[in-house]
Protein backbone atom coordinates (compact mmCIF):
# COMPACT_ATOMS: atom_id res chain seq x y z
CA UNK A 1 0.00 0.00 0.00
CA UNK A 2 1.12 3.52 -1.35
CA UNK A 3 0.54 5.75 1.28
CA UNK A 4 -0.12 9.13 0.05
CA UNK A 5 2.37 12.54 0.86
CA UNK A 6 1.63 16.25 0.65
CA UNK A 7 4.34 17.11 -1.91
CA UNK A 8 3.85 20.64 -0.69
CA UNK A 9 5.24 19.80 2.83
CA UNK A 10 7.79 17.08 1.83
CA UNK A 11 9.17 19.45 -0.95
CA UNK A 12 13.13 18.79 -1.20
CA UNK A 13 15.74 21.46 -1.84
CA UNK A 14 17.90 21.20 -4.99
CA UNK A 15 21.16 20.40 -4.88
CA UNK A 16 22.75 23.49 -6.24
CA UNK A 17 20.76 25.25 -2.96
CA UNK A 18 22.29 22.94 -0.77
CA UNK A 19 25.68 23.72 -0.69
CA UNK A 20 27.88 22.57 2.30
CA UNK A 21 30.03 25.36 3.97
CA UNK A 22 33.36 25.53 3.06
CA UNK A 23 36.49 25.41 5.16
CA UNK A 24 37.15 29.33 4.94
CA UNK A 25 32.86 29.96 5.76
CA UNK A 26 33.90 27.68 8.88
CA UNK A 27 36.35 29.37 9.95
CA UNK A 28 34.51 32.74 10.17
CA UNK A 29 31.41 31.38 11.73
CA UNK A 30 33.92 30.15 14.14
CA UNK A 31 36.01 33.58 14.62
CA UNK A 32 32.40 35.55 14.65
CA UNK A 33 31.41 32.95 17.18
CA UNK A 34 34.38 33.81 19.48
CA UNK A 35 34.36 37.24 19.14
CA UNK A 36 30.56 37.24 19.67
CA UNK A 37 31.23 35.18 23.09
CA UNK A 38 33.96 37.82 23.95
CA UNK A 39 31.46 40.50 23.30
CA UNK A 40 28.89 39.28 25.66
CA UNK A 41 31.86 38.20 28.49
CA UNK A 42 32.73 41.96 28.28
CA UNK A 43 29.18 42.81 28.61
CA UNK A 44 28.76 40.66 31.66
CA UNK A 45 31.54 42.43 33.37
CA UNK A 46 31.01 45.83 32.76
CA UNK A 47 26.99 44.95 34.26
CA UNK A 48 28.82 43.29 37.15
CA UNK A 49 30.93 46.10 37.96
CA UNK A 50 27.76 48.34 37.30
CA UNK A 51 26.08 46.68 39.39
CA UNK A 52 28.59 46.91 42.38
CA UNK A 53 28.92 50.47 42.05
CA UNK A 54 25.55 51.16 42.45
CA UNK A 55 25.38 48.81 45.76
CA UNK A 56 28.13 50.63 47.20
CA UNK A 57 26.49 54.18 46.00
CA UNK A 58 22.97 52.80 47.61
CA UNK A 59 24.81 51.42 50.66
CA UNK A 60 27.18 55.20 50.95
CA UNK A 61 23.47 56.64 50.77
CA UNK A 62 22.13 54.46 53.60
CA UNK A 63 25.26 55.57 55.72
CA UNK A 64 24.42 59.11 55.43
CA UNK A 65 20.85 59.14 55.85
CA UNK A 66 21.65 56.74 59.48
CA UNK A 67 24.07 59.46 60.52
CA UNK A 68 21.52 61.97 59.89
CA UNK A 69 18.86 59.61 61.63
CA UNK A 70 21.31 59.77 64.82
CA UNK A 71 22.61 62.92 64.88
CA UNK A 72 20.74 64.66 67.54
CA UNK A 73 18.35 61.95 68.82
CA UNK A 74 18.19 60.35 71.87
CA UNK A 75 19.62 56.63 72.03
CA UNK A 76 17.72 53.78 74.40
CA UNK A 77 20.76 53.05 75.40
CA UNK A 78 21.33 56.72 77.34
CA UNK A 79 17.94 56.26 78.59
CA UNK A 80 17.96 55.32 82.26
CA UNK A 81 14.66 53.45 84.04
CA UNK A 82 15.59 55.03 87.15
CA UNK A 83 14.69 58.06 85.78
CA UNK A 84 11.35 59.31 84.81
CA UNK A 85 10.79 60.26 80.52
CA UNK A 86 9.65 63.80 81.08
CA UNK A 87 12.52 64.55 82.21
CA UNK A 88 14.44 63.64 79.12
CA UNK A 89 11.66 65.39 76.77
CA UNK A 90 13.95 68.97 77.19
CA UNK A 91 16.90 67.19 76.02
CA UNK A 92 16.11 65.26 73.12
CA UNK A 93 17.25 67.51 70.11
CA UNK A 94 15.97 66.49 66.63
CA UNK A 95 17.68 65.01 64.10
CA UNK A 96 18.77 67.01 60.67
CA UNK A 97 17.46 64.10 58.23
CA UNK A 98 15.18 66.16 55.78
CA UNK A 99 12.54 63.32 55.82
CA UNK A 100 12.52 63.28 59.55
CA UNK A 101 12.17 67.41 60.08
CA UNK A 102 9.39 67.52 57.56
CA UNK A 103 7.50 64.48 59.32
CA UNK A 104 8.67 66.81 62.78
CA UNK A 105 6.89 70.04 61.29
CA UNK A 106 3.99 68.42 59.86
CA UNK A 107 3.43 66.88 63.82
CA UNK A 108 4.20 70.25 65.38
CA UNK A 109 1.70 71.31 63.09
CA UNK A 110 -1.19 68.92 63.97
CA UNK A 111 -0.36 69.06 67.98
CA UNK A 112 -0.60 73.05 67.67
CA UNK A 113 -3.78 72.83 65.82
CA UNK A 114 -5.12 70.56 68.37
CA UNK A 115 -4.40 72.33 71.03
CA UNK A 116 -5.80 75.64 69.72
CA UNK A 117 -8.97 73.52 69.15
CA UNK A 118 -9.32 72.38 72.95
CA UNK A 119 -8.79 75.34 73.63
CA UNK A 120 -11.61 77.18 71.73
CA UNK A 121 -13.64 74.60 72.81
CA UNK A 122 -12.73 74.60 76.67
CA UNK A 123 -13.61 78.50 76.91
CA UNK A 124 -16.75 77.85 75.14
CA UNK A 125 -17.72 75.34 77.25
CA UNK A 126 -16.68 77.25 80.32
CA UNK A 127 -19.22 80.30 79.07
CA UNK A 128 -21.78 77.82 78.48
CA UNK A 129 -21.65 76.81 81.97
CA UNK A 130 -21.82 80.36 83.25
CA UNK A 131 -25.15 80.98 81.64
CA UNK A 132 -26.48 78.00 82.78
CA UNK A 133 -25.38 78.56 86.17
CA UNK A 134 -26.79 81.99 85.92
CA UNK A 135 -30.04 80.77 84.08
CA UNK A 136 -30.71 78.28 86.87
CA UNK A 137 -29.62 80.68 89.56
CA UNK A 138 -32.52 83.38 88.19
CA UNK A 139 -35.08 80.10 87.92
CA UNK A 140 -34.41 79.10 91.46
CA UNK A 141 -35.03 83.20 92.75
CA UNK A 142 -38.17 82.89 90.62
CA UNK A 143 -39.42 79.66 92.16
CA UNK A 144 -38.64 80.81 95.62
CA UNK A 145 -40.43 84.56 94.78
CA UNK A 146 -43.44 82.72 93.31
CA UNK A 147 -43.70 80.07 96.29
CA UNK A 148 -42.87 82.67 99.47
CA UNK A 149 -44.67 85.45 97.95
CA UNK A 150 -47.55 84.52 95.35
CA UNK A 151 -49.31 88.06 95.39
CA UNK A 152 -46.28 90.08 95.15
CA UNK A 153 -44.59 91.02 91.85
CA UNK A 154 -41.08 91.40 92.06
CA UNK A 155 -38.66 92.85 89.34
CA UNK A 156 -35.32 91.19 89.68
CA UNK A 157 -33.47 92.89 87.09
Amino acid sequence: MAMLRNPMTLRRMPRWKMRQPTQRQADLQHEHHAEALDTLATIELKFALLRERVYVEKMKVLVWEEALVKNGTLHSRQVSRCVPMSSFFPRIRLGSHPELLHLHSELSRRRDKRIELAARRRSYEIANILKRRRAEENAVWSWWMVRFFPYKSVNMC
